[in-house]
């Protein structure tokens, strides 16, 4: 498994299920505009592997939002958690070096409330809660708002 930049064709070999494919459901028509800004504005990586075959394992990275601040983003196949120690140092190493990059000083996320082991997750990654969102999603979902900074 290696990490490598971000391409648009890596979402065609990311198979997701629960509550990201929720997320992108979400999006609707306009999911493809997301797919292709993905490269714009910030930093994102994908960990590849071609063992049987090619395969994406995740997509992770931080859009910037403004001078100073950057709004991340993961999405994670099921296969991710047979690589879950690896990938969390990974993306621990890659949203130092982006935050560094970028000079953020905040860095925050939005996560579906349903999606509990997510929130757990951003909490591994070092991020905290910072709000509850009432019906912040397209369909009156509930998300937290969880934030890392850094000097």
């Amino acid at each position: 498994m290696i990490v490598v930049p971000y391409e648009e064709w890596h979402f065609n070999i990311l198979d997701l299920e629960g509550p990201e494919k929720k997320v992108i459901e979400n999006y609707g028509k306009t999911w493809n505009l997301v797919v292709s800004g993905l490269k714009q504005g910030g930093a994102t990586f994908s960990w590849y592997t071609n063992k049987p075959k090619p395969k994406i394992l995740g997509i992770c990275g931080v859009m910037q939002q403004w001078t100073g601040v950057g709004e991340a983003f993961m999405f994670l196949s099921p296969e991710f958690k047979k690589h879950k120690i690896r990938c969390i140092k990974d993306i621990r190493f890659y949203l130092k070096q982006i935050a560094d990059q970028f000079k953020f000083h905040r860095v925050h996320c939005q996560v579906l409330k349903e999606f509990a082991d997510a929130v757990k997750f951003a909490g591994y990654l070092g991020f905290t809660e910072e709000a509850e969102l009432k019906q912040f999603g397209p369909n009156k979902e509930d998300y937290i708002k969880m934030v890392k900074f850094y000097e």
